[in-house]
């Protein structure tokens, strides 16, 4: 039973060296982890990195996740390992990983912006959040300025050359 124990602490040992070097500016590494496997649907750590584009794809999810990021482009200031045009050549873009963090990102973040603006005292963001939420008809009636386009088609004839220059030459002469 001893040497069970002892084979225990040493893993748990091993285990908390791998934590605290994988720290990285206040982030947690269980966070990660857990955003890892939602992500990818298995264990990061038992996935094999069969080519660069898995390694990429691990990596950029990590700073998605870390630094918040809701466009792709983005990426690009925080992982300098990868150019755009080879990010776009391996079809990263496409990652079912990568879109679901930045799609998440962007739930999470407008959630917790409307959670705020619920519970603000501040009227004007109040009004904003009713916008969101109202019909089209409540909508018109509480906004000041309502434009509303119907994307209709006007059938209007093509004018020709004679008839252009004639317009031409009547805004001529009345100047």
């Amino acid at each position: 039973m001893w040497i069970t124990n002892g084979v225990k602490k040493k893993k748990q040992q091993k285990l908390k060296k791998k934590q605290q070097k994988l720290k990285t500016k206040g982030v947690q590494v269980h966070v990660l982890q857990e955003a890892k496997k939602q992500y990818t649907g298995v264990h990061f750590q038992k996935l094999k990195m069969a080519s660069k584009k898995d390694t990429y794809e691990k990596e950029i999810l990590e700073i998605i996740i870390k630094f918040k990021l809701f466009i792709i482009k983005d990426i690009f200031a925080y992982y300098t390992k990868l150019k755009s045009a080879q990010f776009y050549n391996l079809g990263l873009e496409k990652s079912e990983c990568i879109l679901k963090a930045i799609d998440d990102n962007k739930v999470k973040t407008c959630h917790s912006q409307k959670k705020k603006w619920f519970e603000s005292e501040n009227p004007t963001l109040q009004i904003a959040l009713y916008k969101l939420n109202c019909s089209e008809g409540e909508r018109e009636k509480i906004s000041i300025n309502y434009n509303k386009n119907d994307n209709t088609n006007i059938n209007s004839t093509e004018l020709t050359s004679k008839e252009i220059i004639e317009i031409n030459k009547a805004l001529e002469s009345e100047f």
